[in-house]
């Protein structure tokens, strides 16, 4: 099949019964083949992995990594308990792992999907290191490889990274679940994280910015059913770091 993307995003010669995941890892391996040398791609994963990493050493206590730690124990202790409990998971867009790891600690499998094989290795290196205990966790560059029906579909800080079209392919995917978590860096939190310097949204691969309006107004189009969730310490769901949402059809 001839795949191409034009300069605004679009795909051509897509045919309609290719699955959103097939679309979305052919359309986002072709972005990235255009956007990046493969040596500026190896040292973008290899500085992600380190910032990953960095967050398993509590003697670093650099403001940033400890607002990663407190979102990471509230997915946890309360997030994922809640809505994972002995339920069949994927992970779009897994990166380094981290997120399915946590997820399988309550969940009854977890698959992680990316489309990047540097993240997919990264993933196996961190849960062999740091949650060697787990069997029911699995990493996966193969669309072929994800559940086709899983009870619950995690998308977690990856529509900022796409453009629209390859937002409508993973928000129907996710759809495709009972239940979905997805989360996005708020591009207006309150005012002290961005003069402190810990907001998300201005990092480099952000390409699409939201506030809570403009985020559920998205998901809206693909679940009929989308709750705010309110990080502990937050005053509302609107004014972190992240937003977060929980849908369902």
């Amino acid at each position: 099949m001839n795949l191409t993307i034009s300069k605004n995003g679009s795909l051509h010669g897509m045919p309609s019964a290719v699955p959103a995941l097939e679309v979305l890892h052919r359309a986002e391996i072709i972005q990235l083949e255009t956007s990046l040398t493969p040596s500026e791609h190896l040292e973008k994963e290899r500085v992600l992995a380190d910032r990953i990493e960095r967050i398993f050493d509590t003697t670093d206590t650099r403001i940033q990594l400890s607002d990663d730690r407190r979102r990471i124990a509230w997915y946890r202790e309360h997030l994922f308990p809640q809505y994972l409990a002995g339920k069949t998971v994927l992970e779009l867009g897994c990166s380094q792992g981290v997120v399915s790891c946590e997820a399988a600690r309550h969940a009854k499998h977890v698959t992680g999907f990316d489309i990047r094989p540097e993240a997919i290795g990264g993933a196996n290196s961190l849960q062999k290191e740091h949650y060697p205990d787990l069997t029911n966790v699995h990493f996966t560059i193969e669309a072929g490889e994800c559940p086709e029906h899983p009870e619950v579909t995690l998308l977690l800080e990856v529509l900022e990274h796409c453009n629209a079209e390859l937002q409508a392919n993973l928000l129907k995917q996710a759809a495709g679940s009972p239940l979905a978590l997805i989360s996005v860096p708020n591009r207006f939190p309150d005012p002290h994280y961005d003069a402190e310097g810990r907001s998300r949204w201005p990092w480099e691969g952000h390409i699409s910015h939201f506030n809570m309006r403009r985020f559920t107004e998205l998901v809206g189009q693909h679940f009929s059913n989308v709750e705010e969730l309110t990080m502990p310490g937050e005053h509302s769901a609107h004014s972190g770091i992240w937003l977060h949402l929980v849908c369902s059809n």
